[in-house]
Order: C-alpha cells, then structure tokens, then sequence
C-alpha cells in the first residue's frame, strides 16, 4: 500500500515533534526506524536507523562496511578536500594558473557521502516519497493525529 498525501503531511508534523518515532519496511525487507533525538547538548535531528543499527562506515563508498542501501535512506552531504588548497592558491596568478592546469584537477575532486541523520522532517520525507515501495509501520492512528 502507498503511502498518500495526507499520510506523509502526518508523518512530517509526527516527526516535528520530539522524542517521537516512525517505522517503514523497504520492498527488500529491511525496516527503517526514523527517531528524533539530541545530537548535541542543544540541537536535535532525525536519526534513521536499518534494522535498528547503524554505522557511519556504511556511508562510505571507499569502505569495505559500505550498504548501497544508504543511498535510498540517509541524507547525501559532499565535501572537497582540496577546497584549502585552493582558496590558497587562487590568490595569486601563478596559484590561479596552476588550477587550471590538467594534471592537478584532482584538487578540484568532490568525496560524496552519506549520513544517517536529516536537519528537518520536511528533507526526510521528500527523499523517502521517491523510494518506491515504501510502506509504513507505525500504526495509521499514531502518525494522523498530528496532521491538519
């Protein structure tokens, strides 16, 4: 069964609030748990969980722990590691040259990653209503009573 419309603007308002929790199963069999909690002393997020563990490593494409699963269910984040380098050497001519050089384009590489939390309910499920086959278990009385 799909989840409709009004389902998800329920699951959103649930997972606004703290402390709070919502399950699905992918077509796979696997069950996400999508929990509310702090991350740090004063800032919360949306920690998803796979079968109910985690690990940062499954992430990691370069890692040999690595779940392909991750894609579909965990928030995408990138970062350049040569991006130091190259504020650096742009502030000169002979740094600006060297960029554009072809044998040092690996400065200009992207590392893309995942992590298992979202900042906010509303970019968790506009990710999950792309998934295909996604279906809820938190019972339907639970995640309706927060939308309006």
């Amino acid at each position: 069964m799909t989840i409709s419309k009004e389902q998800w603007k329920g699951i959103q308002n649930t997972l606004g609030d703290l402390y709070c929790q919502v399950k699905f199963t992918l077509p796979s069999g696997e069950v996400i748990s999508v929990m509310k909690s702090f991350i740090s002393e004063n800032k919360t997020a949306l920690i998803v969980w796979i079968d109910d563990t985690r690990c940062e490593a499954w992430g990691w494409k370069e890692h040999d722990e690595y779940r392909p699963l991750t894609e579909l269910v965990w928030r995408r984040k990138t970062y350049k590691p040569g991006a130091s380098i190259i504020r650096r050497a742009s502030k000169t001519r002979d740094g600006q040259r060297w960029l554009k050089q072809k044998e040092n384009a690996y400065v200009h590489e992207v590392v893309e990653y995942r992590v298992c939390y979202f900042s906010t309910a509303a970019l968790l499920v506009s990710q999950y209503r792309k998934i295909d086959g996604l279906e809820l278990l938190t019972p339907l009385s639970e995640v309706m009573k927060d939308a309006g």
